[in-house]
């Protein structure tokens, strides 16, 4: 009994540690969406499935970010209109590569 009280105290500080990060990441998405026109997002992802892949890869390279926001911020994406191939390559390079979060 004592390791699932132990369990659950380690549980509810992973999610007072991330729970600023989620509504930061919230904020900022919510601050994009009024200041980017949703063009843009055409404009970038062609819909082509070879070629949106490569976009997207090459986009979350050069960002960085926490795996625990790539929910939100996929979702985001695929109600744009970018197509799961690009948000895929997006997030998976965003999380894993990211330049900005080495600088």
């Amino acid at each position: 009994m004592n390791h699932i009280v132990k369990s659950a105290k380690k549980t509810l500080n992973a999610l007072n540690q991330s729970l600023p990060v989620v509504v930061g990441v919230i904020m900022a998405i919510s601050l994009l969406k009024a200041a980017v026109p949703e063009s843009l997002y055409s404009t970038i992802f062609t819909g082509n499935i070879l070629i949106d892949p490569f976009i997207g890869s090459l986009i979350g390279s050069i960002a960085a970010g926490n795996p625990i926001t790539s929910y939100i911020i996929g979702g985001e994406l695929i109600k744009q209109g970018v197509s799961l191939f690009a948000v895929t390559a997006f997030l998976l390079s965003w999380v894993t590569v990211g330049i900005m979060g080495e600088l």
